[in-house]
């Protein structure tokens, strides 16, 4: 994850934060790891090369094409076991809205990154370690 230095708080930030929770689920694939992962599935909506996912991991870039950031969540999801339809409870979310999938929830911050500007009614928290997403409403009891 780039240091805030390197990466200004922000939408981008935000964005950037989102994909390395899944990396850092994934078991941190390199950027070759996942373009390899690319290349040889032809189910993949779009092709991404190594260059390009180091861009987006770096928040060097943003693509304007959601294919492209999904391919990279398609390949990070499984080799994560998660699913992107999964739900992805955090305290804010569950309380506000009733929960948000995975996918959902990428896609959000994606448009906010592309956009330049979060919506503060629509802040999901901050991803971080697996346990902190609550996967069922009762498990915030």
């Amino acid at each position: 994850m780039p240091s805030v230095e390197e990466l200004p708080d922000g939408p981008r930030r935000l964005f950037v934060q989102e994909l390395f929770f899944h990396v850092r689920e994934a078991g941190r694939p390199t950027p070759r790891d996942l373009a390899e992962d690319i290349r040889v599935d032809d189910d993949l909506s779009a092709l991404v090369s190594r260059e390009t996912i180091r861009k987006i991991l770096r928040g060097q870039t943003v693509p304007s094409r959601w294919e492209k950031v999904d391919t990279v969540f398609t390949v990070l999801c499984r080799r994560s076991g998660i699913g992107k339809d999964e739900q992805r409870f955090s305290k804010e979310t569950i309380h506000r809205a009733g929960g948000i999938t995975f996918e959902q929830a990428l896609r959000q911050l994606w448009d906010e990154a592309l956009e330049g500007h979060s919506d503060p009614e629509l802040a999901l928290g901050m991803p971080d370690r697996r346990d902190r997403f609550f996967r069922r409403p009762e498990d915030l009891a």
